[in-house]
This record gives C-alpha cells, sequence and structure tokens, in this order.
C-alpha cells in the first residue's frame, strides 16, 4: 500500500545531536612525555590520545542479552504488598529506573537462594516477590524473566513451574537454570559432580514434557577446580542441556582496590576459552549449539566494599558490557537490582536498598541503554589507560556513531582526539559519568576532541555528515489542523510515536480538511513520508508556504491507497507545509495519520 512519488535518492540522515560546548580553554602541563589537560571545566586542549574508531570493520552485532540482571524473590521493595495488589502497591520509582537501565534479562529468585525458595510454598511470605509478580517486573521493564528452580524440592516441582508459567498461565518463560554454582559447598543442593550431573537428566526430562521449547542450564566453573567439576559434568550431561551458567566475581574479599576493580575484566576471557575448550573436547558434535551465559557477575565474591558502588566498578562495568559483546558469550546477568549492605559497609545493588537512589554502576548500564548502537565497530586507543569501544545505529533517524571512553587511570586528565575512518562525523555530543558527574552533558570541541578526567566515562555520539543529495528530517516547531478529535490533536503526528496519531472530526460535509506544519524559519523541504492510518485521503495536495497566507501546490495525489506515501518533489525553500486533503476512502471518518516526516535536502 502507499505510493513513491517520483524516483530519486531517500536516504534519511539526520543533522546533528547538538553541539555541547564550543571554546578551548584547557591548560597543558608537563607529565613525563605526555601533556595533561588540566582544564577544570571540560573544555579540550591538545591532544594527548588518539582514538581511531574503523566504522568500516564490523565486530559483532550487539547481543542484547548481555544486558541482563539479576532480581530476588526477598527484595520486597518492588511488590510491598500480596500479589492480588501487586498493581496496586507496585513501586513505580524502582521500575522505571530498572526499566531506564535498559536491562533485558531479569534472573529470579536470587543466586544461592534458588535452592531455599520453594515457588509453591504456602508458607512463603506475602510480601516477597512471587512468579506472577516477577513476570510483570519482566513486562514493565521490557526484560525476559529467567528462573533458577530449587535442586533439593526435586524435579516434580520444578516441572510444576513449568506447567504454572508456560501452559496455565502462557507467560513463554524460555530460560530455566538448575540450581545455583552447585559444584560450592555453599550451595545448599551441593554434590558430588556425578550426583548433579545425574539429577540434571531428571529435572530436563521432567521440565521438557511440560514444555520442550525451554532452554535449561546447569552449573560450570571458568576453571579446572572442585574436582574438575566443568569437565565431568559436561561430560555427563552435556548430550541434554541447552546451557552452561558460570559466576564471574574475579576479586576476593580483602583483594580489592581500585586499580584492581579497574582491571578486573581482563580475567574473564581464560574462563571463557576454558569453559569452550571443555566444550569442544566432551561434546563436540553439541559444542556450538550449547549456550554460554553468566548467571551472575560482580567484582567481589562476597561481602562488598564500598568501592562496588563507586566510579571504579561502574569503571568495571562498562568494561564488561563493552568487551562481552566480542567475547564468545551469550548472555550474562549483573548481581543486582537490590542487595542489602554487607559487613563491611558495601552493597552490590545498582540501586540502593532502601532508597533506591542509582549507585555509579546504575549510571554504565543507563548510558549503554541511551547511547549504544546495534553493531560493534573496530576502536583503538594509542594509550594503554584509556579504553575505547564504539558502536553504529542506523534507523529512522539516520545513522549516529557511538565511542565509549573509559580513562582507568587514578591519576592522569587526558585529552582524546577522536579519528574516523569509513564515517565522517557530524555535529557531536558528549556524556560524562565521573565522580560527581551522573550521565550530564560534557563538552566536545567540533573536531572531537574530548577531555577525559581520573577514572572517568565520557560517551561520544556524532550524526553522519549529510553529503550532497541525502535527505535530512527537519521537525517543526508547532502543528495546526482545520479540526481534531480529543486525544488525537495534530502534535501527534510528528513525535516520532507510533502508536499516536492525529484525527480530523468525522461525518458528512466535512471537506476539505488541512494539517499544516510550521518549522519556525524557511528549510529547503524536498520530500514528505505520511504514514495513514485507515482512514485515509484518496485525493490530497502538498503545500507551501512562507508566511502561512500563500500556499502552492509542490505534490498532488489523485488516487492514493493508504499505507505509507513517500512525495519526492525538487527542494523549495519555505516556513510552512500544508496537508490539504480533498477527497476521504470512507465518508463515514474522517482523516487520520500517524506520523508525518518532512525532510530536507543537501
Amino acid at each position: 500500500m502507499g505510493h513513491r512519488y517520483r524516483g530519486g535518492r531517500t536516504a534519511a540522515v539526520v543533522l546533528g545531536w547538538g553541539l555541547v560546548g564550543a571554546q578551548i580553554v584547557a591548560q597543558l602541563v608537563g607529565m613525563g612525555r605526555l601533556a595533561r589537560a588540566e582544564s577544570g571545566d571540560g573544555h579540550a586542549g591538545a591532544p594527548t590520545v588518539t582514538v581511531r574508531v574503523d566504522a568500516s570493520q564490523v565486530l559483532a552485532k550487539t547481543n542484547p542479552l548481555l544486558f541482563g540482571i539479576n532480581t530476588a524473590h526477598w527484595d520486597q521493595t518492588i511488590f510491598p504488598g500480596t500479589a492480588p495488589e501487586a498493581l496496586l502497591t507496585a513501586n513505580r520509582e524502582v521500575i522505571r529506573k530498572v526499566r531506564e537501565s535498559g536491562v533485558t534479562i531479569l534472573k529470579y529468585p536470587g543466586g544461592t537462594a534458588a535452592d531455599y525458595y520453594v515457588w509453591n510454598d504456602p508458607r512463603n511470605p506475602a510480601a516477597d516477590m512471587d512468579t506472577d509478580e516477577l513476570v510483570l517486573l519482566a513486562r514493565a521493564v521490557g526484560a525476559e524473566p529467567w528462573i533458577q528452580v530449587n535442586i533439593p524440592a526435586g524435579p516434580e516441582v520444578a516441572a510444576a513451574w513449568v506447567e504454572y508459567t508456560n501452559n496455565i498461565h502462557h507467560y513463554n518463560v524460555k530460560y530455566w537454570e538448575l540450581g545455583d554454582e552447585e559444584y560450592g559447598s555453599w550451595a545448599r543442593g551441593h554434590s558430588s559432580p556425578e550426583v548433579y550431573a545425574a539429577r540434571v537428566r531428571q529435572f530436563v526430562q521432567a521440565m521438557k514434557a511440560k514444555d520442550p521449547t525451554i532452554k535449561i542450564g546447569m552449573s560450570v566453573v571458568g576453571f579446572s577446580g572442585y574436582q574438575d567439576w566443568t569437565r565431568r559434568v559436561v561430560r555427563l550431561a552435556g548430550d541434554v542441556i541447552d546451557m552452561v551458567v558460570f559466576s564471574f566475581y574475579p576479586l576476593e574479599p580483602g583483594q580489592e582496590s581500585p586499580q584492581a576493580f579497574v582491571q578486573a575484566a581482563d580475567k574473564l576471557q581464560p574462563q571463557l576459552d576454558y569453559i569452550h575448550r571443555i566444550l569442544r573436547e566432551e561434546q563436540p558434535s553439541r559444542a556450538d549449539d550449547i549456550l554460554v551465559m553468566i548467571g551472575g557477575w560482580n567484582t567481589v565474591s562476597a561481602n562488598p566494599s564500598p568501592l562496588v558502588e563507586a566510579m571504579p566498578n561502574a569503571l568495571f562495568v562498562a568494561r564488561m558490557l563493552a568487551e562481552m559483546q566480542t567475547l564468545d558469550v551469550d548472555g550474562a546477568n549483573y548481581w543486582a537490582v537490590h542487595n542489602p549492605p554487607g559487613p563491611r559497609g558495601g552493597e552490590y545493588g545498582y540501586l540502593k536498598a532502601g532508597t533506591h537512589e542509582p549507585t555509579y554502576p546504575w549510571y554504565v548500564f543507563k548510558l549503554f541503554a541511551d547511547h549504544w548502537g546495534d553493531t560493534v565497530v573496530a576502536a583503538e586507543s594509542d594509550r594503554s589507560w584509556i579504553k575505547a569501544y564504539a558502536s553504529l545505529k542506523k534507523d529512522a533517524l539516520g545513522t549516529t556513531l557511538t565511542t565509549i571512553l573509559l580513562n582507568i587511570s587514578s591519576g592522569r586528565t587526558e585529552t582524546v582526539q577522536l579519528v574516523t575512518k569509513g564515517f565522517e562525523a557530524g555535529r557531536y555530543s558528549t556524556w560524562i559519568l565521573a565522580e560527581g558527574k551522573k550521565g550530564e552533558e560534557w563538552p566536545v570541541s567540533e573536531d572531537g576532541r574530548v577531555v577525559l578526567p581520573p577514572f572517568s566515562m565520557v560517551v561520544v555520539k556524532a550524526a553522519q555528515k549529510p553529503r550532497a543529495g541525502d535527505y535530512v528530517r527537519v521537525f517543526p516547531i508547532g502543528q495546526q489542523a482545520s479540526s481534531e478529535l480529543a486525544g488525537f490533536e495534530a502534535a501527534q503526528v510528528t513525535d516520532r510515536d507510533p502508536n499516536t496519531r492525529w484525527s480530523s472530526v468525522m461525518g458528512a460535509g466535512i471537506d476539505p480538511q488541512w494539517l499544516s506544519l510550521d518549522f519556525g524559519f524557511p528549510v529547503r523541504i524536498a520530500k514528505v513520508v505520511i504514514r495513514w492510518e485507515a482512514a485515509y485521503a484518496t485525493r490530497y495536495e502538498v503545500q507551501l508556504s512562507g508566511d502561512g497566507q500563500t500556499w502552492h501546490t509542490v505534490a498532488k495525489v489523485e488516487a492514493g491507497d493508504g499505507g505509507t506515501d513517500e512525495l519526492v518533489f525538487p527542494a523549495d525553500e519555505a516556513r510552512q507545509l500544508r496537508l490539504l486533503l480533498e477527497e476521504r476512502a470512507d465518508r463515514r471518518f474522517g482523516y487520520s495519520i500517524w506520523e508525518t516526516e518532512v525532510y530536507s535536502q543537501w
């Protein structure tokens, strides 16, 4: 349905994201062989580090399952009331913050608690988060639920859980895990590798009898410890499972320091290499089909210090989220949404228990959610303490390049010069996460120079510079219509929301109707895209005006058929655009448009 009128180039590219900062005021001082930018306000001086981004070298597609997080049944702050009252008593502040962080998996019921929690036990506290509330939360934040089952409770209880979620309520929970860290003596279901492997086979048979489409994972470790656990369980049960799940907490209590935190991500690759090697050796025919998942990750294995809430851990989190995209891992879940303070005063939760105040790691998740693209491309820094990661995003608004820069030095302030290949950057926008700075805008020069204070994360985003002939979407400052219905106002025709629309009045004798857009100043308009609702026009004109009084027609449709109309015409300068709607497809209704896109041409 719909038409494209007159041929021509139709690539839509958006111009800019708004330039933040302009004046160069940084004063440089010597520091060994390097100059150091000393400007406290972030304005960039002469570059001391070069980061090269090659947008033509694609490394991977962004894997959304790497942005998972753990939540727990004992977290009574999200749904403090009983399950029937969940929608009335839900903590909307927490739900909003979890949603804003962009998490894609909610793993439940909470680490080692999995072997203590019996999902259908009537003695469970009423304020605990139960299965139905987990699913409500997952749907509210746009995440996939992942459930760990209780090993000591037996396969029948796990199978009943699958029956409840996927057959009775059709929640379609896809990911299931058998216990948590079952290799460890701290796990209530701990046993020998042989006993655990036998249980895995029993659980898989019982659970897949209820839903054969689910994916079931078993516990492994990323090294040869615990009685060579990984090799033995993969050998004995690797033929029936869909996932292997391991934990990654690279530091032990007492090993923490800011530098240890920012370097801890280096320990992930060897563990992944070990697990994949065992899969290839013990299950060669299935190694490529078994998903390798991180069930829980953070820096310290137990009793965290306050560093877990601070910038050193935020830099660890940023390295993990970026570097996992190019490693051989299929999914990962941060620990956790909430976790009350331990004996050393730190808490794992990316939201503080009680106050729900975001910690620095939460801001890392949010910056990735807001700016990271769908394609990972190559980025390289010429200094080891400046880490660089880049991604592209292509959508209806054009192509943007996001570069994430991390300064893992505790003492150096650097000015980074960003150099791009395969992407001609237009205007830059920049955001910073550092001590006392939580995701706010940050200065960047027109040629891509930006200051990185010690222990900081800076996100640099650039729209692709338009080329001659490219179309650039322009947005009006005002919208008017000859008529509109309540809830379907003219402003909704350019709000970029696919679920809102403008609608005129309905009935006989209403023709013609009109819809006009005011851009505030003259622009060279060359293309209009109209996305019709079912009440479309079969005959209408596109008109332009410089003063809103005198109009001239630049495109005319005589036999419209709804859907999406794309009208291309010679570029013409005007301040206002009007759709003059002359004839309807169905005279019982009026005219209705989901979205109108207007493009200038370079």
